[in-house]
């Protein structure tokens, strides 16, 4: 069994001002600050956009993000240990969970894809076949060699890593699909 001790932030955003140090690095589309929401402005096609957080690097920890998945939206994705804030690509080395609305992008349309960015290409670690949609509380423990994926209070047990290339630590990222 793993156990995760609960410390202190290293980071927390709550938008409710402003998204300091959160930079564009790529994409259309443009997310704003809005009523304390971090979302696309406007929403619409060919709008996606990826954020990095570009103050710190991260590595071993428990990542929380609420995120909203609109029915009508593509993709939206939480990022973390990407190793350099220049756009994701699929050899970054990087983490990735996804709640995926598109045939458009690897994993089943309608389904929330946790995947792992490697030299040798995506590896998907995790495949639920649950939209997802409206406010989420998404939780993934990772300990370097293992992974725990709750989303709303529900775990969807561990994953290991431990035999894929190790993942550095890296910057956060933020993906905004198209249309929301």
């Amino acid at each position: 069994s793993i156990t995760f001790s609960v410390g202190p932030y290293l980071y927390f955003e709550d938008f409710t001002n402003a998204a300091e140090g959160w930079r564009k690095v790529a994409g259309p589309g443009f997310l704003g600050v809005s009523s304390g929401v971090f979302a696309h402005t406007p929403p619409g096609f060919s709008v996606w956009c990826e954020y990095a957080y570009t103050r710190r690097v991260f590595g071993n920890a428990r990542y929380e993000a609420d995120v909203f998945v609109d029915s009508l939206v593509l993709n939206t994705c939480v990022v973390w240990r990407a190793p350099d804030t220049t756009q994701l690509t699929g050899s970054g080395g990087a983490y990735q969970a996804r709640f995926n609305n598109s045939s458009l992008t690897p994993g089943g349309t309608g389904h929330f894809v946790l995947e792992k960015f490697d030299p040798q290409g995506r590896t998907v670690l995790l495949d639920i076949p649950n939209r997802f949609v409206g406010l989420n509380h998404l939780e993934v423990n990772d300990t370097g060699t293992m992974l725990q994926v709750v989303i709303n209070g529900t775990s969807y047990g561990n994953i290991s890593v431990g035999g894929l290339t190790p993942a550095p630590p890296g910057y956060i990222f933020l993906v905004g699909g198209d249309r929301g």
